[in-house]
This record gives C-alpha cells, structure tokens and sequence, in this order.
C-alpha cells in the first residue's frame, strides 16, 4: 500500500502512520519513508533524528542484491506495533540515489 501526499500538510505521514498502526494489529508491517528531502516520518514517529540511526541511505550500496538480511538491521521498532524504514536526515547522504 502506497501513501502520497502531492504537497505539505495535505495528511500523508498522518495517514501513513497510523495506518501501519492499524495494519499491523492483524500482521508483520513495515512503514518505508521514502520521502528523502523532508522524511516527516521520522519526527511524527518520536525517533530521534540526532540519533546515530541506520536508514533507507544504508541501503544503497546494496540495492542491486538487496535481500532481508540488508533490510533487518536498519528497521526501527515502534511501540505501535510495526517497524519503520527511516529516511535519512538529509537528502544528501544518499549518494547515487535519487527521489
């Protein structure tokens, strides 16, 4: 499932949030943010975005055999019961990567 917002503060992180929220009552559920000039989702999740984190920025260098063992460890646990994929803090240490 997709959320997109085409502008600021048309609701998507919102909507995203807590639908994994509710999604993951009934299974496993990864949110990804992939949103690389603002990642909101880190904010509206309470990470802590000073915090030495590994995000979707980690996985780059591996995208061409990307496989769960490269995802596992830069999942975040939230206490709503899912996992995030952060965002890095700034677009610009996703080198080779682009939105």
């Amino acid at each position: 499932m997709a959320v997109y917002g085409p502008r600021g503060g048309a609701g998507a992180t919102f909507l995203a949030t807590n639908l994994a929220a509710a999604c993951s009552r009934s299974g496993s559920t990864i949110l990804a943010d992939l949103d690389l000039f603002f990642a909101d989702v880190t904010a509206a999740l309470g990470f802590d975005a000073d915090q030495e984190t590994r995000t979707l920025g980690d996985l780059v260098p591996v995208l061409d055999e990307l496989a769960g063992e490269h995802v596992e460890p830069v999942l975040r646990d939230h206490a709503g019961g899912f996992r995030a994929l952060v965002a890095p803090a700034a677009p610009d240490t996703v080198g080779g990567f682009s939105a």
